[in-house]
């Protein structure tokens, strides 16, 4: 993303399953962003109360995932992605309230999207401004997001991601969370990701299309 954006406009994500006592906080911390990002939430079919909260949350646009399928994080991912470029699942509803046709109104306009994990307690607006700026002003196309772990933490990726990123990737080895649930990127990638995705026809798995597709 070479050219650099002005009043850039961003798109934060939350795939969220029964994250009620997590999901406002992050939120509203992530809206503290110097970017003032607009917030999509897909839920995968909680059963307590994360989407009454999350409902109540100022430019806050909340969808249901399309298929009640376990895990289905690359499922909620992708919606929300197909959310953001088309709004493709507010557009489903017969009855929009003003409220909600607020929300949806500047969809087709976001230069980035960037996913954070929602039940995250110590999210803060950093979190959001580090992994754009990156993009903005750096030139990098998507980024991710590193923390440090516990050595007995990411079982998944030291077993299996790394591995494969070494076999089939080698020049990716140097990522040490290839699955961090904190990835943004340009909304012309997410784009060009998802219209692969379609082509290939990769599959929906635990990660979804944050392994299979991207």
């Amino acid at each position: 993303m070479k050219d650099r954006l002005e009043n850039p406009k961003l798109v934060i994500i939350f795939c969220t399953k029964n994250s009620e006592t997590t999901i406002e906080n992050a939120i509203s911390n992530a809206r503290q962003s110097k970017y003032d990002p607009d917030i999509i939430v897909v839920d995968g079919f909680s059963t307590d109360n994360t989407i009454n909260i999350a409902e109540r949350l100022e430019r806050t646009t909340v969808i249901q995932q399309p298929l009640k399928k376990y895990p289905g994080k690359g499922i909620a991912m992708r919606a929300g992605l197909e959310e953001a470029l088309h709004a493709k699942y507010s557009n489903k509803k017969n009855n929009l309230d003003n409220a909600n046709k607020d929300n949806i109104k500047s969809h087709n306009r976001y230069d980035l999207a960037l996913f954070l994990d929602s039940d995250i307690k110590n999210l803060s607006r950093d979190w959001v401004d580090l992994l754009v700026v990156p993009i903005l002003e750096e030139g990098y196309d998507m980024t991710r997001g590193y923390y440090d772990r516990h050595p007995r933490d990411g079982a998944v990726t030291k077993l299996i991601a790394r591995p494969m990123l070494e076999v089939f990737f080698p020049e990716a080895r140097q990522f040490k969370q290839p699955l961090s649930g904190e990835v943004c990127a340009a909304m012309k990638v997410w784009d060009k990701l998802i219209e692969h995705n379609n082509r290939s026809q990769t599959p929906d798995g635990m990660a979804g299309v944050s392994i299979y597709g991207f």
